[in-house]
């Protein structure tokens, strides 16, 4: 039995560096999502909507076998020395998959913020941006 906790320690530090990793860029891309989806342009806001929606209505199995198998097949007909590390796939998929429901719950987040803070930011001449960067992501 000993001789396996090196694999199996290898194995749980492979997965926090996956989680960690997936969660953190999950986190930004959920922000800009959010971010657009409440506050951008009807083009930007229907493009989050379309990701949130498609990506929350697939199971994260299907985007990581799309993404494993899928994706580098696309990529090879333009490069074909392409070959994509089985890390960063999982990665990739995991941090898609987190990014459409991070981008849900700081959309609600967002919108618990009371409505007379944005107008008074607003009415102290801030930005649109100025507002989403001082009074909507703190």
């Amino acid at each position: 039995m000993m001789e396996f906790y090196a694999e199996l320690l290898h194995g749980l530090l492979v997965t926090l560096e996956i989680t960690i990793l997936s969660f953190l860029g999950g986190f930004i891309l959920g922000t800009l999502l959010a971010i657009a989806r409440s506050y951008g342009g009807p083009i930007s806001k229907a493009i989050s909507i379309a990701y949130i929606e498609l990506i929350r209505g697939t199971p994260m199995l299907l985007q990581l076998y799309i993404i494993a198998f899928g994706l580098p097949m696309i990529i090879r007909k333009y490069y074909p020395q392409f070959v994509l590390n089985v890390f960063w796939g999982a990665v990739l998929g995991m941090m898609l998959n987190s990014a459409a429901y991070q981008a849900e719950y700081l959309r609600g987040a967002f919108k618990a913020i009371e409505s007379g803070q944005i107008e008074a930011a607003l009415s102290l001449g801030m930005s649109k941006w100025q507002v989403i960067r001082h009074i909507i992501l703190p």
